[in-house]
């Protein structure tokens, strides 16, 4: 690569190419490798690090980066970068995208048809949480039935995912307390109604027992199968030099 780095994020474009973006203290640039050739190119430098962003493809060759440390996003268009600033991330700003999703995993849409559309979780400054639709380059907060809960038992929870099952056309919304013994909690998201009307329905669908040497939402790696099971692996709880070795499956449906 041009430039090293750590808790970058990466998609890969139509005709091959992946775009990489993301730093934590380093050169806040966008480079793509370049699968024609094989070599690894510098796009041009970006106007923050991103830590930890998302990277979307919002057409065959074009993809947007963004996360909360700036109300914007950065547009990759196949051969430059320009910045666009979406009014609504003046209000809710994107969730981390935690867990070690990967960028796909977050797509509602569909790239054979030239869907592009994803679903985020996002927080506002009254400490709610919401559900952002980002369809290409255009963002919408989408209306649910329900307030999305952000305490379970008096504990402040904290927030990732959602987890797409496009098998039942539903998310998962994982949430946790962050002490010393873990408990899940996962809200149900109809998708049935996002795309077309920006409505959908949230309901809670389960929670578990407390788990010791179980890492918070925010951390953990988590990975659902198409049968329903989602394993949570590994991640930390209040320090990088003690993690955990844990793994745990769950059966959702």
């Amino acid at each position: 690569m041009t430039t090293a780095r750590l808790m970058a994020r990466a998609i890969q474009l139509e005709n091959g190419n992946v775009v990489v973006a993301g730093n934590w203290y380093g050169l806040p640039n966008l480079e793509i490798f370049n699968a024609s050739t094989n070599v690894w190119q510098n796009v041009r430098a970006l106007s923050t690090s991103y830590y930890m962003p998302y990277v979307f493809r919002t057409g065959k060759n074009e993809a947007i980066i963004f996360n909360n440390q700036a109300a914007q996003i950065e547009v990759f268009n196949g051969e430059d970068v320009y910045t666009e600033n979406p009014s609504i991330l003046n209000t809710w700003k994107p969730i981390f995208p935690g867990s070690n999703l990967t960028m796909p995993d977050y797509l509602i849409g569909d790239f054979a048809t030239d869907d592009y559309t994803y679903l985020i979780a996002a927080e506002n400054s009254a400490g709610k949480i919401g559900l952002l639709k980002v369809d290409g380059r255009n963002f919408s907060l989408v209306e649910t039935d329900n307030e999305i809960p952000t305490e379970y038992n008096s504990e402040k929870l904290t927030f990732t995912g959602p987890l797409i099952d496009r098998n039942r056309n539903i998310a998962y919304l994982v949430a946790s307390n962050t002490g010393s013994s873990v408990f899940y909690v996962f809200y149900i998201i109809d998708l049935s109604e996002v795309k077309t009307t920006g409505k959908a329905q949230v309901a809670v669908a389960y929670y578990t027992d407390p788990m010791t040497d179980c890492a918070p939402a925010a951390s953990a790696s988590m990975a659902l199968s198409p049968t329903g099971m989602l394993a949570i692996a590994g991640g930390i709880y209040n320090s990088n030099y003690t993690p955990f070795k844990s793994l745990y499956t769950l059966k959702l449906y």
